[in-house]
């Protein structure tokens, strides 16, 4: 069973299609604080020398691909006032190039452009337009973000959005969309509240084509609530190989050998919360594996996973023998659930505060603890199959909704 359940989750790490976006703007719009703030990359990570070369002038982002950040980032130089016909024809090449015209696949092309228009600067350049109007005619998605909105105007702002407006008017009717103009300030100045990177992080799961939504959400670190789909969709794909037995007994499955099953599942669910970018290793150690519930519990496996098995189902569940798949899946749905709340829970707390390493420690057990309980109720409510069943079917389809 401990095998199917990797098997499982492994295939749908497999199946993930990691969106492509290219950054497109004038140097100084803050292309490389856009990035770092909606994907949590660091400073080493998107550095000029370490993108991975496409054409002269675009860089490509993870360099290499990594699974853990499941996103492709095209990254344009930006352009200073002496180059803009190089950048002009540079971009328009990079686009005709990267379009669902000229590559293998729609896994190979460009999913989406943010085109970033530096907003304290109150101007449109000749070719803005141009640009746009072109991934538009190459069926290329595309999201204008007003950057660094923070350090412009109101009465600026207001009037740039106007005569972006009325520019853009003939390109959406001839193209017979609307486009999407995004106000963002990824790094704002101290007392400005402006932000819209949650805003822009939802318009781009929308443009994008569907399939690649999920890579999408994992990737981006801003809005940690729209991970719970993801997240639920695993532990629902965990627990369904176990319901499979219903209430036959799993020739040796024992209290020992369900827990077995957490480290593969808490991996997984982890990377979509991208821990081990959020937190310190050390930290990230103690939340994964087994003795993460013998550290909150404070005794041993054994004893942890008899009172949650026993409490579940007592009289399915029998110490030391084999269990049921029903009452594998619902261990593994107390699990997985109290493990995604607690891992929301830290990412939010972490990115909105200064809490230390010794302060995530103790914040961590202190919620998975209360998340534990909190869902052994829950589950325990479910005890025929037909509700069991209901409940990872709601899991897998996203219509769950837990009271925070």
């Amino acid at each position: 069973m401990n095998n199917e359940i990797d098997q499982e989750l492994k295939k749908i790490q497999e199946k993930l299609k990691p969106p492509s976006i290219a950054i497109i703007g004038r140097t100084g719009a803050g292309k490389s604080s856009l990035i770092k703030a909606i994907f949590g990359l660091d400073d080493d990570e998107i550095a000029v020398d370490v993108g991975l070369p496409v054409t002269k002038s675009y860089r490509k982002y993870p360099n290499p691909y990594n699974p853990d950040i499941p996103i492709i980032l095209y990254d344009s130089p930006g352009y200073e006032v002496s180059k803009t016909d190089d950048f002009l024809e540079d971009t328009l090449k990079f686009l005709g190039e990267k379009s669902l015209y000229n590559t293998p696949s729609v896994d190979d092309c460009i999913h989406l452009v943010w085109y970033l228009i530096h907003a304290g600067l109150s101007r449109i350049e000749y070719f803005d337009k141009q640009v746009i109007e072109t991934a538009l005619s190459l069926k290329i998605p595309i999201i204008i973000v007003l950057s660094q909105c923070d350090i412009a105007k109101p009465k600026e702002l207001s009037e740039l959005k106007k005569k972006l407006s009325y520019i853009l008017a003939d390109i959406e009717q001839r193209a017979n969309t609307q486009l999407k103009i995004m106000e963002v300030s990824a790094d704002p100045i101290p007392g400005k509240t402006v932000s819209g990177l949650k805003e822009l992080t939802k318009a781009s799961i929308k443009a994008i084509p569907e399939s690649y939504s999920e890579a999408f959400i994992r990737a981006q670190t801003v809005n940690v609530k729209l991970k719970r789909r993801v997240a639920y969709s695993l532990v629902a794909t965990a627990a369904g190989v176990c319901f499979g037995s219903a209430f036959v007994p799993i020739p040796g499955s024992t209290p020992i050998s369900i827990i077995g099953t957490q480290p593969t599942l808490l991996a997984s669910l982890a990377k979509i919360y991208n821990l081990d970018r959020l937190l310190d290793k050390g930290v990230a150690t103690v939340t994964l594996g087994i003795n993460a519930l013998v550290a909150i519990a404070g005794t041993t496996i054994l004893d942890v996973a008899t009172t949650i098995f026993s409490a579940i189902f007592p009289p399915l569940f029998i110490p030391g023998e084999s269990i049921t798949g029903i009452v594998a899946a619902s261990y593994i749905l107390i699990i997985g659930l109290a493990y995604t709340s607690t891992l929301e829970a830290v990412s939010i707390n972490y990115l909105n505060s200064n809490m230390n390493r010794e302060e995530v420690t103790t914040f961590f057990k202190r919620r998975f603890a209360y998340e534990l309980k909190r869902y052994q109720k829950e589950v325990q409510q479910k005890s025929d199959m037909k509700m069991m069943k209901e409940f990872i079917e709601s899991l897998k389809r996203g219509d769950y909704n837990p009271q925070d």
